[in-house]
């Protein structure tokens, strides 16, 4: 790439610790009559208050940072979260290890540029850059933002499937692994699919998967307007089954912590970055879990068949309906259904009764068989075991995509 193919002449504010760097970039913007470049010598904390007052005229800030050195990354944090929140930063650094490059990802870097600096590096830096301005440019500056619950959710992109709950365990975390996992052998691309954890207290889809978390969803949804699908890319973890992971925190999170808004940002992050997204929600009602139900094109319901499953699913639907989400389809999940529930016996067309929506998909329990894929960290269907689970889920499968169907369909007719 030779220049910024751009007709637009881009300004940008370069942050150096040193005189060499600050002469390397220059030289490699130099050539490129589409760029003005200022730069700024000196320690991080220094000029970044220097550059705050004319951050707005600047379409690109670059800082040259020492990885190493917390005091500056935590300089950069304040800035970013604050003078600079609207302006896209690309950083240089003389050593980025994996370590290093996660922690700037959660920041919401736009992208890293190794030294020494090249032209070539820096440029598409800078184009990363742009990219993201782009993206986020739907909100003018000094605008508030809609309240979620002032605006109608947004329905391009990917599909969105949420995960709920009939009580505690009932195996909805299975299910969503399992689903996740079958929406992700179906994608005709690598990762396109994501399973979200945002049972922030007691997640456990990491441990379902054999994956320490290092980036958490409580993490990514404290960037604020940050968050978007690049800084969702960064942040998760992806599975040998071909799915991407953003598991919950390794530790017990207050669940006011998050709010409606920071949930709205990431479902919209998480359309744009995958095909099919499964999020696995807590238990307990909020304002954010409402939020990310709101936001879901189908939602499941994950029960057992048992009296008191059966009431707490029955209170969940009556909820959903209290909330004004009654017009969102959903799927009731019988999880570990034992064999003589596959004749359609008097429970399940009880439980139909009670609850006002079909029981059709029936998930064998085979216990043996689950416990030892998750021993491995892996799913039922890298291990292929559970021949008659794997196709019940699979079927679970074929019936969101049908609903998403045939909601797009009334939405077009409407």
């Amino acid at each position: 790439m030779t220049h910024m193919m751009s007709s637009k002449s881009l300004s940008v504010s370069a942050l150096c610790r040193s005189e060499a760097t600050a002469d390397a970039v220059r030289a490699a913007l130099g050539p490129d009559r589409t760029v003005r470049c200022s730069t700024r010598v000196g320690p991080l904390a220094e000029t970044a208050g220097a550059v705050a007052q004319d951050a707005a005229a600047a379409d690109v800030i670059i800082v040259d940072l020492d990885l190493s050195d917390h005091a500056e990354i935590d300089a950069l944090d304040r800035t970013i979260s604050g003078p600079w929140a609207d302006v896209p930063v690309v950083v240089t650094a003389p050593d980025t290890d994996l370590a290093g490059l996660r922690r700037l990802m959660r920041l919401g870097i736009a992208d890293v540029v190794p030294q020494p600096v090249t032209r070539s590096d820096l440029l598409a830096g800078i184009q990363a850059a742009q990219a993201r301005r782009a993206r986020t440019a739907s909100v003018p500056p000094g605008v508030p933002e809609t309240p979620a619950a002032d605006r109608r959710p947004a329905r391009r992109g990917g599909l969105t499937v949420a995960v709920l709950k009939a009580g505690g365990g009932c195996g909805a975390t299975t299910m969503a692994v399992h689903v996740a996992a079958a929406f992700s052998r179906l994608a005709n691309r690598p990762r396109a699919v994501g399973l979200v954890d945002l049972d922030v207290q007691f997640g456990t889809c990491g441990l379902f998967l054999d994956m320490p978390v290092e980036t958490s969803a409580v993490e990514v949804l404290r960037a604020g307007r940050r968050l978007d699908a690049d800084m969702l890319r960064a942040a998760v973890q992806h599975h040998r089954s071909g799915l991407d992971l953003l598991g919950a925190p390794d530790h017990v999170v207050p669940l006011d912590e998050v709010t409606p808004e920071a949930v709205e940002r990431l479902t919209a992050a998480c359309r744009d970055l995958w095909g099919c997204t499964v999020i696995d929600l807590p238990s307990a009602w909020t304002d954010w879990t409402r939020t990310a139900l709101e936001q879901a094109d189908v939602v499941l319901l994950v029960m057992q068949m048992s009296v008191p499953a059966i009431h707490q699913a029955a209170r969940q639907l009556e909820t959903l309906a209290a909330e004004g989400l009654s017009e969102t389809p959903v799927i009731g999940v019988v999880n570990r259904s034992a064999k003589g529930l596959f004749g359609r016996g008097e429970m399940v067309k009880n439980a139909e009764k009670t609850l006002g929506i079909p029981l059709t998909h029936l998930i064998p329990s085979d216990w043996k068989a689950v416990s030892a894929a998750v021993d491995a960290g892996e799913t039922l269907f890298e291990a292929r075991q559970a021949r008659p689970a794997r196709k019940a889920v699979e079927d679970v499968v074929k019936a969101v995509l049908a609903a998403a169907r045939r909601t797009e369909t009334a939405g077009a007719a409407g």
